[in-house]
């Protein structure tokens, strides 16, 4: 029994799979479609976790937080859930909407409860829409207080994980910032084509609501494929700029 638990100041971020519900009524007898599922939720599970750090699943959702004052933490929290959306995208073609805020939350390995919890709840629900983890700017303003770096600086890290909506939030970004945390050179176009075929796919359904989270993707995504044409002629080896050339827009 856990006799000593109470609130702690904690960042919290509220996690979704999108079309969990339509893609769980095909896995009874579709084994690919059971095994996304599968894989995905197994992502999520093997979140890396530390001292601060507490990870709850349950269903198609998933609550991470961790302490407000630990060190450079949302940096690297951060930096976690890009790859962890990234890995859930091209490991089980899945995509990942979430809210990332703050408040007084108990988080054990049995407990979950606070508003902290409700406000990363309400901030997912109301206002995340798209595929993208959406962070409360005022968390950004507590990582950048809570740093290993003068306060500017960390600030820059943070914001170089995330990229501004034009409905004013920032959200993680999976899209653009991912590429230079990636193996090779060549592992970012290869990425840029399975989104772009990704985003295709998903525009063909016939469910509106489904639609326009891939309508947004795309427009994202095109917004990536005419900064590379513009600068592809400064990249130097050959093979690569033959990689980036093959990437266009949508129509």
């Amino acid at each position: 029994m856990e006799d000593s638990i109470q609130y702690e100041d904690r960042i919290v971020c509220f996690l979704d799979l999108l079309g969990f519900k339509d893609i769980v009524s095909k896995s009874g007898e579709n084994t690919e479609v059971f095994n996304r599922i599968n894989t995905a939720l197994d992502l999520f599970l093997n979140f890396e976790k530390d001292q601060s750090t507490q990870v709850t699943c349950f269903s198609d959702s998933v609550v991470v937080s961790f302490l407000v004052n630990d060190k450079s933490m949302l940096f690297h929290a951060l930096l976690k859930l890009q790859y962890l959306i990234f890995d859930i995208l091209t490991k089980s073609s899945l995509l990942v909407r979430g809210a990332i805020s703050y408040g007084k939350l108990v988080h054990t390995d049995t407990k979950i409860f606070g508003e902290g919890l409700i406000k990363a709840y309400e901030l997912e629900s109301k206002f995340a829409i798209y595929p993208r983890i959406i962070i409360d700017k005022d968390v950004i303003e507590l990582g950048k207080m809570n740093g290993r770096h003068e306060r500017k600086l960390e600030k820059e890290y943070i914001l170089g994980l995330l990229q501004p909506d034009v409905d004013g939030f920032y959200f993680i970004d999976y899209l653009i910032s991912i590429g230079t945390g990636l193996d090779t050179e060549y592992d970012y176009p290869i990425y840029l084509h399975y989104l772009r075929n990704f985003i295709i796919k998903g525009l063909t359904t016939d469910n509106l609501s489904v639609k326009i989270k891939y309508e947004w993707l795309k427009t994202h995504f095109n917004h990536i494929a005419s900064q590379i044409e513009t600068n592809k002629h400064n990249i130097i080896e050959q093979e690569l700029f033959k990689a980036y050339s093959s990437i266009s827009a949508i129509a």
